[in-house]
């Protein structure tokens, strides 16, 4: 598909997204979990590591122990509240995550952050490091389980159940 094409297409779509091409320096993302009621957890800040083509390859939580880290934890956790608010207006419910970067600008090489480079309204590969436990084996289902969400917790059983499944 051409370029042109595909914009058009996009643009009669809803819209399209077009983001400069930078220098990446780390990927984040931050996860959560939005219920039924509107009420919201949201795990840690985990760093992702990607390959080149940005295809993902691991996910690992942040012990956010410089100020740059806590700052960047404030800022998806603030942009992580507004996805979900935004989510649960439209009504959906479950697990979702914001993927993030850091990069330099292309003018002065100063440091910035893209806070929300990407929604995925779904699991997705990091999320059981944004729930994980310090010192502990990530566990996507300890969030299920603490908080109630019994919905999604009755779809992951159905899915993952050897014996329900069809």
């Amino acid at each position: 598909m051409h370029v042109f094409d595909a914009a058009t297409s996009g643009l009669a779509k809803g819209g399209v997204q077009i983001e400069p091409d930078v220098a990446i320096v780390r990927e984040y993302a931050m996860h959560g979990l939005l219920a039924m009621d509107g009420s919201l957890r949201l795990g840690s800040l985990v760093e992702q590591r990607c390959d080149a083509s940005g295809a993902w390859l691991a996910s690992h939580p942040l012990a956010l122990a410089s100020a740059g880290e806590r700052e960047v934890f404030a800022t998806l956790r603030a942009e992580a509240a507004r996805v979900a608010a935004a989510l649960a207006r439209a009504g959906y419910f479950g697990p979702f995550g914001i993927d993030a970067h850091a990069y330099l600008a292309p003018d002065s090489g100063a440091p910035c952050l893209q806070p929300r480079s990407e929604i995925n309204a779904r699991y997705s590969m990091g999320f059981p490091a944004g729930f994980a436990v310090a010192g502990k084996k990530p566990d996507a289902f300890a969030a299920l389980r603490d908080d109630g969400h019994l919905f999604i917790r009755r779809q992951l059983i159905l899915l993952f159940d050897r014996d329900n499944l069809v």
